[in-house]
């Protein structure tokens, strides 16, 4: 079931840019000004210690048997103990496998979700590039979804977490440089049959100041 959550107040980097997709809905992520996050805004960008990692775009999709079966089998990192958000360390963190090439890609389940993943539900794709450079560092972030479902009111919510270690580039480029794609999934517990409507999404990137240091 979805379920109210806390955030913290911070200062915002809002998209407003909409791009129509057949079938369903995305975001570009075209940042336009930094302020308070106002309401009904589409989608959310927070960055509150600054951030090297950006949101590309959002999706929703429906998990055909095959990828639901991967994301499960693929959490993206572990929630550390009595916190949420700049707690990454090293034996938590999916560590990103170093890039030989300009970028690669993989697709990881949010973490401490509201709810669980099922084939054939609808889910947020949320596409994070993180850069990768001879220094790796933690990220994580948090995904919140607010929605409505059979045309009533947008008080359902989603959300989820996941915690990264950008890992080291491995690309011929002096001084190497590459970026992974990561593809951060969150279930919105509801079926691909019954399509809600989309009232907001918050997405909260937290950057380490190493791979094991958060601030």
């Amino acid at each position: 079931m979805a379920a109210k959550v806390q955030r913290r107040t911070v200062y915002a980097i809002t998209i407003v840019s909409l791009l129509a997709l057949a079938g369903s809905w995305a975001f570009a992520a075209t940042v336009v000004s930094q302020h308070p996050p106002p309401l009904n805004s589409g989608v959310t960008v927070v960055a509150p210690n600054g951030a090297s990692e950006f949101v590309q775009a959002t999706q929703l999709i429906a998990l055909n048997p095959a990828l639901e079966s991967y994301l499960v089998a693929n959490p993206a990192g572990v929630q550390a103990s009595g916190g949420n958000g700049l707690n990454s360390s090293g034996a938590t963190n999916i560590e990103l496998a170093s890039c030989t090439v300009l970028n690669c890609s993989d697709n990881y389940s949010a973490v401490d979700p509201s709810n669980a993943m099922n084939a054939e539900d609808l889910a947020l794709q949320v596409t994070i590039i993180a850069p990768q450079t001879a220094t790796p560092t933690g990220f994580d972030a948090q995904v919140e979804i607010n929605f409505a479902t059979d045309g009533g009111s947008p008080t359902d919510y989603a959300f989820g977490s996941g915690y990264f270690d950008t890992g080291t580039s491995a690309s011929s480029a002096t001084p190497p440089t590459s970026s992974i794609s990561v593809f951060l999934y969150v279930d919105l517990g509801t079926p691909a049959t019954n399509p809600p409507t989309i009232e907001s999404v918050v997405i909260t990137l937290n950057e380490c100041v190493s791979a094991t240091i958060c601030p």
